[in-house]
């Protein structure tokens, strides 16, 4: 990997000399950005130069070096003449500097390892140490590096028309993926972009399971998806997707129950179905909040991921030296909200409820104030969903019982859409959710769909 370019320094600094408005992003950088130190003395003269309250051209610039006694160090008039010479990509600028930051955060990042090669060596008692710098650097250099630039009302509106007019042309209705779920797709739009999706249930109520059925919905599309379990292993996984798709009780699958001969060809068929799936799976427990990054990094860029679950926020590992859960579960969730704009891609992210729902006295429908740990929950998110299964709650005591197998969603925030709530089916056997239908389907098992 290239730590300098002579060329994309001399481009930048032709901008300076020979364009007003370009000239004036000298004020956003500083000499660090040159390795050369002909440019690196050019530079501080273009600066000072501004500070004079005047436009540096070639001419002004080598005369104030001639002033110091820096021409020479400069490269001379004739240097100077050849960058004033050369055809400036004015238009260009804040895409040179960005490409010049990116650079110098290389340079900066070589340096950092070799201070953890040296260091690591010589004391290795004072590693976690080490390793509470080094991320803090490397948290500097990553902010170090320009954002996206700032565009012009004129430029975004043309953008959203654009954007609109593709719409008719499309195949789907809605502007994000569909998720196969009817409803939440009519009231989300499908996942769109950029958003961060919560999906909150107390524990065994299925949230995993409707994550995971989602998931094996958008990726039976040909669409990449990548899932970070935090709390089950991709074996576990797998078996819920087979049970789910061949119609065979997952506990069956897991206590390896005698199975009929035509269940072992479906268990064969839709697994290698299944398998066809542009699915990638991490399960690595304990993950920390910059390894969750980088995973998911990795797998849009590598695989081409176009949505992520993350299952569960409170799963990914608190650093020691952070007391506070409810501070730390606001760094969380503002982290994936900022991962979600930064890989232009929705996340799907489970969270666990408060016990506050099972208090007496109280119904024991969710609500946003449920959220554990953190109101930043409710802030970050694009979409607040809750499953809640009333069936859970029945007294065994009262006659009146709460019809099984039919779970509520509801969509109690939506940053872009209506909330409301509404009915799928749940079939715990196969740990899947389905469209629901006023006449409920066979829970029995039966023939794959």
């Amino acid at each position: 990997m290239r730590e300098h370019s002579k060329e994309l320094e001399r481009a930048v600094l032709n901008c300076f000399l020979w364009d007003v408005p370009a000239s004036r992003f000298a004020q956003d950088i500083d000499d660090s950005y040159f390795v050369d130190q002909r440019h690196k003395t050019v530079f501080n003269a273009v600066r000072e130069v501004q500070a004079n309250g005047e436009q540096p051209t070639a001419l002004l610039v080598g005369e104030y070096l001639a002033q110091l006694g820096l021409l020479d160090k400069a490269g001379g008039y004739l240097y100077l003449t050849e960058i004033g010479q050369e055809n400036p990509p004015t238009h260009q600028i804040e895409t040179l500097i960005s490409e010049l930051a990116k650079l110098r955060a290389v340079r900066s990042l070589k340096i950092v390892g070799m201070t953890v090669a040296e260091k690591s060596v010589s004391d290795p008692r004072e590693i976690e140490s080490l390793i509470g710098d080094t991320r803090a650097k490397l948290e500097e250099i990553e902010s170090s590096i320009p954002t996206k630039k700032t565009e012009s009302v004129l430029d975004i509106a043309s953008s959203a028309v654009s954007w609109i007019e593709d719409k008719k042309t499309s195949v789907s209705k809605y502007s994000g993926i569909e998720t196969g779920y009817t409803l939440i797709d009519k009231y989300c739009g499908g996942l769109n972009k950029g958003e961060l999706i919560i999906l909150a249930a107390r524990p065994s109520v299925g949230k995993s399971s409707l994550a995971m059925n989602i998931a094996q919905n958008v990726s039976s599309k040909g669409i990449a998806t990548g899932i970070i379990s935090l709390e089950m292993t991709s074996r576990d996984l797998m078996l819920r997707m087979i049970a789910r798709k061949a119609r065979i009780a997952v506990k069956r699958l897991r206590n390896n129950e005698e199975l009929a001969p035509h269940e072992y060809e479906r268990i064969s068929k839709n697994a290698s179905a299944i398998s066809q799936y542009p699915i990638h799976i991490n399960d690595t427990g304990g993950l920390g909040l910059d390894q969750i990054r980088r995973v998911a990094r990795r797998m849009v860029d590598r695989q081409g991921c176009q949505l992520i679950v993350i299952d569960y926020m409170q799963l990914i590992a608190q650093p020691p030296r952070v007391q506070n859960q409810n501070a730390w579960i606001t760094k969380v969730s503002g982290t994936v909200k900022t991962m979600c704009k930064e890989f232009s891609i929705p996340i799907l992210c489970l969270s666990q409820l408060s016990r506050a729902t099972e208090e007496k006295g109280r119904s024991h429908r969710p609500r946003l104030s449920d959220l554990r740990d953190s109101g930043a929950i409710e802030q970050d998110a694009d979409i607040v969903m809750f499953i809640y299964r009333a069936d859970m709650y029945n007294d065994p005591d009262k006659k009146k019982q709460a019809p099984s197998g039919i779970a509520e969603i509801i969509i109690d925030k939506n940053r872009n859409g209506d909330t409301g709530s509404f009915n799928l089916t749940f079939l715990p056997q196969f740990t899947s959710f389905e469209n629901f239908q006023e006449s409920e389907p066979d829970e029995k098992e039966s023939q794959p769909f």
